[in-house]
């Protein structure tokens, strides 16, 4: 009996040293366990503040901006518009800054973290640092346009209102690109051209009366003489706005005159817009500042006319350029070269209506039709003037012409008056709808 209660007592006193011994074993371990916590909390937000640092510091070196001081503004900006707050209250300091080399941003963070276990052993915070770097990215964009506008006697409003634009072209266009959220170019450059018509002798308009036959375009009787095609600056671009006055002399010194005697050779001066000096990506340099290279060209090419065309190859046109397609899959091959134009970065503007002008199903063959009682003018040259409709057998011209090469998916078209009215405005609308515009970053 005593044996047991004796063993009664160990047993009790047993327990209770385990009981003190677990606790404090315990101990250590809530530590480790509570250490373990915190650390996994500290990892988990420096890894989501470098994350938020890494895009702060690419956004602002992609930011479309010259001044390196906007740049370290917008990365600031977007770092504490995209933190969520919880994030934010742990960065006790933020510095951006432009690299030493100056082709970069340097974007530093000094975070304390709180614990939530740790502060039992003195440790309430833990500090971190945080690095991102990234190259800023150089984005050099030129635009390379070619006019090509028909300087025929019904033109000359439209030779007015583009003269008029001239004179802050290059502004006006940038405008109204960022007002559709679309980044503007660095450099712009302009090329000019006039045409009227290569079916008569080379250098010679009949002012009065429309050929009315094969003889008539051999053995004319001309009353003036006018170039059926006028080029700017010697073939060469003028860059703006360095250039602008003579950009804006030679279109003030161009009169509209002659071109009764329609179509006229539209796709004469669209293969001399193909043949310009384009800028080429990776190659050259910008326009406006020869010691940076241009990272994307864009070529557009603009056509004014209230006339119908030429057909490429109608045998009544005289003295054509040597260069000069004699059917449209030569002229289309120009467009596709991409060792003459950007394979991707181009673009047909036209001013006028593609639809109006017709032609009769012999004209496109190349046959003429002399005028007699039964036909008209129109139906010899291919005009319509102000019929609804078609000739018989007629077909549209321009958009015809241009439906045969492929290039619809390239033209934009525009009235006469809309780019009188607003020249900037018409070009930046087309611009804006290509999907490889990229888009400000504002």
């Amino acid at each position: 009996m005593c044996f047991d209660k004796a063993f009664s007592r160990f047993a009790a006193a047993q327990r209770g040293t385990v009981a003190i011994i677990f606790a404090f074993a315990f101990i250590p371990v809530l530590l480790i366990t509570g250490a373990a916590v915190d650390y996994t909390h500290v990892s988990s937000s420096k890894a989501a503040l470098q994350e938020q640092l890494d895009a702060a510091i690419l956004a602002g070196t992609t930011f479309k901006t010259s001044d390196n001081k906007e740049k370290i503004e917008f990365a600031r900006k977007h770092f504490y518009a995209s933190t969520p707050a919880d994030l934010k209250s742990y960065v006790h300091s933020l510095d951006i800054d432009i690299m030493a080399d100056e082709q970069g941003l340097h974007g530093a963070i000094d975070a304390i973290v709180p614990t939530q276990f740790m502060h039992v052993l003195g440790w309430d915070e833990m500090r971190t640092t945080l690095i991102s770097e990234a190259d800023i990215t150089v984005d050099n964009r030129q635009l390379d346009m070619v006019f090509c506008i028909d300087a025929t006697g019904s033109m000359q409003e439209e030779i007015n209102g583009v003269t008029s634009a001239a004179s802050s072209l290059e502004d006006q266009i940038n405008a109204k690109l960022k007002a559709k959220h679309k980044t503007p170019f660095n450099a712009m450059r302009v090329r000019v051209i006039f045409y009227r018509d290569f079916g008569a002798e080379e250098g010679k308009i009949d002012l009065f009366a429309p050929p009315q036959s094969q003889e008539a375009y051999n053995t004319p009787n001309f009353e003036d003489t006018i170039a059926p095609m006028n080029r700017s600056n010697y073939g060469a671009f003028w860059t703006l706005p360095e250039q602008r006055t003579s950009f804006k002399s030679f279109l003030a010194s161009e009169n509209a005159n002659a071109g009764e005697d329609e179509p006229e050779s539209g796709f004469v001066c669209l293969n001399e817009a193909l043949e310009s000096p384009w800028a080429h990506a990776k190659e050259d340099k910008l326009a406006n500042d020869p010691e940076k290279t241009i990272t994307s060209a864009t070529h557009l090419i603009a056509i004014w006319t209230d006339a119908n065309a030429r057909p490429i190859n109608d045998p009544r046109a005289h003295n054509l350029p040597s260069h000069q397609p004699r059917d449209y899959e030569e002229l289309k091959a120009k467009w596709d070269d991409p060792n003459r134009m950007s394979p991707k970065n181009k673009l047909l503007v036209f001013f006028g209506d593609l639809d109006r002008a017709c032609a009769t199903t012999e004209e496109q063959s190349g046959v003429i039709v002399a005028s007699g009682p039964e036909t008209t003018a129109s139906d010899t040259t291919g005009s319509v003037g102000d019929t609804p409709a078609c000739p018989a057998g007629g077909v549209a011209r321009w958009r015809e012409s241009i439906g045969q090469w492929g290039m619809n998916e390239f033209v934009f078209n525009y009235s006469l008056q809309a780019a009188t009215n607003d020249l900037a405005g018409q070009i930046a609308d087309a611009l804006a709808k290509q999907p490889w515009m990229p888009r400000l970053t504002r």
